[in-house]
């Protein structure tokens, strides 16, 4: 890993506390090491259908949406959809492995 790499990520758990925290939680729990798509919901009332993947709600914490947004920005995670209001991303596996690691 580069010393910018490194610098990203030290800024990222600086300024995505709240999302890196969910994120590492998910990749703690996933004993498949194969999880990597995570869907945002606004509460638990909000349906969406998916296999393989996990839910996150941000309701409780409006600061997750742009957590996440700016982790896809700097190139952590990958947006799957287009929708506004349950989006879904992925975790590249490079910060999948950093986050099992830290």
């Amino acid at each position: 890993m580069s010393s910018e790499d490194v610098l990203m990520l030290s800024e990222a758990e600086t300024l995505c506390s709240d999302a890196i925290g969910c994120l590492r939680n998910i990749v703690e729990k996933d004993e498949s090491h194969l999880l990597r798509d995570v869907v945002l919901l606004p509460n638990k009332y909000v349906c969406f259908s998916g296999s393989f993947l996990s839910t996150v709600y941000y309701e409780e914490q409006p600061l997750l949406l742009e957590q996440f947004r700016w982790l896809k920005e700097q190139g952590f995670l990958v947006k799957l959809n287009e929708r506004r209001d349950a989006p879904l991303y992925r975790i590249t596996n490079s910060f999948y492995r950093w986050l099992q690691v830290t």
